[in-house]
């Protein structure tokens, strides 16, 4: 299947997007009842009868320089990203909000859904360094009951004295460095059944370690104790100083874990009577490599009686942890969702080509000579005015969050529709002629023409289409993964990526069966280094899979995985097609921690808490940075372990993956047992016969130039025209990829045979960016200067009259460089790694720094003309005899 025949509307967007251009859409927001409403959609299962989800995300630093700089599309992009995230909450807490923090929150809530307020300011607290406040934000009500928080108990303001670590009474600021606050929140069910419920949220940002000068200590700290005891005792303290009341929350960056939270003093601090739900090593810093649970969330018994869940928000953050040079925070996002239940079905809606809709025929995918019926069940009862409503989807709306959409319907007006008192429709909705694209269900249970939860409003999921219209089945491949935007993809942006949806065709009918997404890291490692050798042995498919089901757990301990944990069930309609989202929210797994282990020591070297390099500053500031911070740099091994370096999901699994799936439910890789490998066979047919070495023009009517067209719309998003035609277009798309406007024999067995195996990749922001910087294609030049340039697992051509390279020219990971000059002037190492390959032809080159190779990984050619006696470099291990042959 191919992009073109999948989804048209999106043709401008993604090839927009493949080529760098134009803005990303700001994110959804994130939201808890996301992933609960989908569970209980597929599952049948309970559903909250109310729900009210806290949040606490530190801001690193948001000062009014950082809201306004500058004043323009900068400044809108940060706050739309923050105002987006945060808006998916209900009460948010804010940490780290310099000290114009009414200024600062006053541009902020301006982001945050209608509705949203933050008027609850703490004063500006902290014994040296910056001044810091706290700010609690919220609407007056959620979708389902009101909320009220009283003014704010600042500890630092009250004029008491507290009870501090070492025993004494003393002010707030001799306490703690930058002392806590109370939000008492009163919330009231809508549903008169349930009585309001009263809790108070505690906030806190201790300190990750003292420093070395008297001010940076309170004086309520223990006596001799060391800089690595700062979190410790800020929560003895806390804890010690609790106010009257029931029901009791603590959320914020408590900095309690790695490196400032030493394990000696683990399980010391709200222990008996309090809960913690976010685990050690389950991340919630962006550091690289790490994984420190520094965001807690603490809940006392009482109050814990009414939790429900919790998460860190990776989905709408990710990775991408700068805009525009400016870095959005250090921190993710954690929540906790609070609510009672009723026993009830889950409200869906759900689709048929043939009405009336039922649970045998229902599906999604559908073809335009298709009509698509849908219904729905256990919506708002006995709704008189309600509106039906099929809108296109989008990845800029999340259908579970706080923020209200407006309305259009793809079939020209929404359909009136009414519920009994089940909340059952009681209509049919279709759609004749559907055109191709992805679309969302939505009832309207008001009939306004906007989405809002506090309306009743209902859709299936945050952030996933519900059906798929395609214009026909032809293609080669019967199993693809596709992006959301509905188009062929197989390197994927961790940052953006909400889905990785399968898409299918050729299966048996009305089938339910399993799908697994294989890592190809576990496959290697286990000898399989060909989906052949992998088939041949019946591979026992869960030992080689990511626990697709455990995307909330945070931390993973791999030997306690089930098989189930690692599937996932599908059904297929009556056509033999399937189409789902294999993989939702990656980015909750892939920053999970694997294989977490306390780090054996009891007491920490100094050092890793900043001792061992004292900061400049008179005022010990640099004690408040995280101490992991630059832990993959260090060559320390203990230190590395203290801030849980090489515990990510990434370190276990890889980020390349295949979805396969086990039709028939035994577990074991079938002959018949679909994996989404790319289909190259008519490719391999053409090339094996006889005098066939290209495949251009000349082979016009074969299979084969659809085949490999289709293998260039997924490695590089763009969209081909489905025949058997080497058009003009497909000669561009393959000097791209290939560096030839036709597929030489050499060519085809060099770069496509070898990544034919691997289904798709999950890149972090990063490195995603800068491979899209430098995808595979052609870049031609009559003079340039190219500084720094890259190349991972690319295919690139670069021709020109005079290039000049400065700075690093670096391949790794089977890139593959060829560049074309009549001269090379290198300023910069030339330097290969990972069976990569660097070619260099010219007429006269010149170097100016040692040319040096990965040991075994790589080789320079210089092509016929080259004059040897121009090249200025020692060591350059360059040799004439080599040929560019790949």
């Amino acid at each position: 299947m191919s992009p073109r025949r999948i989804a048209a509307a999106f043709a401008s967007a993604a090839a927009l997007a493949a080529c760098g251009h134009g803005a990303d859409a700001p994110p959804p927001a994130a939201g808890p009842l996301m992933s609960e409403a989908e569970t209980a959609a597929a599952n049948g299962v309970t559903y909250h009868s109310w729900a009210l989800n806290v949040a606490s995300w530190n801001l690193m630093n948001l000062s009014m320089s950082k809201a306004t700089f500058p004043a323009g599309g900068d400044r809108v992009n940060l706050l739309t990203r923050m105002g987006t995230i945060a808006g998916g909450y209900d009460i948010v807490v804010f940490q780290e909000v310099l000290q114009t923090g009414a200024s600062v929150t006053a541009h902020l809530s301006n982001y945050l859904p209608a509705g949203f307020a933050c008027n609850h300011v703490s004063a500006p607290s902290g014994r040296v360094g910056r001044q810091e406040r706290y700010v609690v934000c919220a609407p007056p009500a959620n979708a389902t009951g009101t909320i009220a928080i009283a003014p704010l108990t600042d500890y630092s303001t009250t004029g008491v004295n507290y009870l501090a670590a070492n025993g004494t009474m003393q002010p707030a600021a001799n306490v703690w460095m930058r002392p806590p606050i109370i939000a008492t929140v009163t919330y009231t069910p809508n549903d008169p059944t349930f009585a309001p419920v009263a809790f108070d949220i505690y906030t806190n940002h201790t300190k990750p370690a003292y420093g070395h000068s008297a001010q940076a200590r309170p004086p309520g700290t223990v006596a001799g104790a060391s800089n690595a005891s700062s979190v410790h005792y800020e929560l003895r303290a806390i804890e010690q100083n609790l106010a009257a009341g029931a029901n009791k929350m603590l959320i914020g960056d408590l900095n309690a874990d790695c490196a400032s939270y030493p394990v000696g003093f683990r399980g010391q601090d709200f222990a008996a009577g309090w809960n913690w739900h976010i685990n050690y090593g389950q991340r919630t810093n962006t550091a690289v490599g790490t994984a420190c649970g520094y965001d807690r969330i603490l809940l006392n018994d009482a109050l814990n009686a009414y939790y429900r869940l919790h998460g860190v928000d990776y989905d709408h953050f990710g990775n991408a942890t700068r805009l525009d040079g400016k870095r959005v925070s250090d921190h993710y996002l954690v929540w906790v969702q609070l609510g009672q239940t009723q026993i009830k079905a889950a409200p869906v809606i759900t689709a048929s080509a043939s009405a009336p809709v039922t649970q045998a025929n229902k599906r999604r995918k559908f073809k335009e000579t298709d009509d698509v019926h849908s219904t729905g069940t256990q919506l708002l009862p006995s709704a008189s005015s309600a509106q039906f409503y099929i809108t296109a989807y989008s990845t800029a709306r999340n259908y579970k969050s706080n923020f209200t959409y407006p309305l259009t319907d793809v079939r020209g007006a929404p359909t009136a529709v009414t519920t009994d008192a089940d909340g059952d429709l009681n209509q049919t909705v279709s759609w004749s002629a559907p055109e191709a694209g992805a679309y969302v269900f939505v009832f309207d249970a008001n009939g306004d023409g906007a989405f809002s939860l506090k309306d009743g409003d209902f859709a299936n999921y945050g952030t996933q289409a519900d059906i798929l219209v395609t214009q026909s089945e032809t293609g080669h491949n019967d199993l693809v993964t596709l992006g959301d935007n509905m188009v062929l993809r197989d390197v994927f942006d961790l940052s953006q990526a909400y889905n990785v949806y399968a898409l299918a065709k050729n299966l048996p009918a009305n089938l339910t069966a399993d799908a697994y997404i294989v890592s190809d890291r576990l496959l290697d490692q286990g000898g399989y280094h060909s989906w052949a050798a992998a088939r041949a042995a019946r591979i026992d498919l869960a030992a080689y899979s990511i626990p697709i089901q455990l995307a909330e757990a945070g931390t993973i301990q791999t030997a306690q995985l089930t098989d189930a944990d690692r599937k996932q069930s599908f059904t297929t309609n009556s056509d033999g097609e399937t189409f789902f989202s294999a993989w939702p929210r990656p980015a909750q797994l892939m920053n999970a921690s694997i294989n977490y282990q306390a780090p054996p020591a009891s007491v920490f070297d100094p050092a890793f808490a900043g001792e061992g390099d004292p900061p400049a500053s008179p005022d010990d500031t640099g004690y408040d940075d995280d101490p992991c911070q630059n832990a993959s740099s260090s060559k320390d091994d203990e230190f590395q372990q203290a801030c849980n370096l090489g515990f990510l999901f990434s370190n276990y699994y890889g980020n390349s993956f295949n979805l396969v799936f086990d039709l028939d439910g035994d577990g074991k890789l079938g002959v018949n047992d679909p994996i989404d490998t790319r289909d190259i066979g008519d490719m391999t047919d053409y090339f094996s016969v006889a005098g066939h070495d290209v495949l251009g023009p000349n082979a016009n009517g074969d299979p084969a130039v659809s085949e490999y067209k289709e293998y260039l719309e997924r490695a590089l998003s763009v969209q081909l025209s489905d025949n058997d035609d080497y058009d003009e277009a497909t000669r561009a798309a393959s000097s791209r990829y290939a560096c030839g406007p036709e597929l030489g024999k050499a060519d085809f067995e060099a770069l496509i045979t070898p990544d034919a195996q691997t289904g798709f990749r999950m890149l972090d922001d990063d490195s995603y960016h800068n491979e899209r910087s430098n995808p595979s294609g052609l870049y031609q030049y009559d003079v340039a200067f190219l500084n720094d340039w890259s190349s991972d697992n690319v295919t690139q051509c670069i021709s020109g009259g005079a290039l000049s390279y400065g700075g690093a020219m670096t391949s790794e990971n089977s890139a593959h460089v060829t560049a074309v000059a009549d001269t090379h002037d290198f300023q910069g190492a030339q330097v290969t790694s990972n069976n990569a390959t660097q070619c260099w032809v010219a007429v006269e080159a010149t170097a100016g720094t040692a040319l040096a190779v990965g040991a075994g990984s790589g080789f320079f050619t210089l092509g016929t003309g080259f004059l040897a006696g121009a090249v200025v470099a020692a060591g350059a291990n360059l040799t004439g005899a080599l040929a560019c042959g790949f």
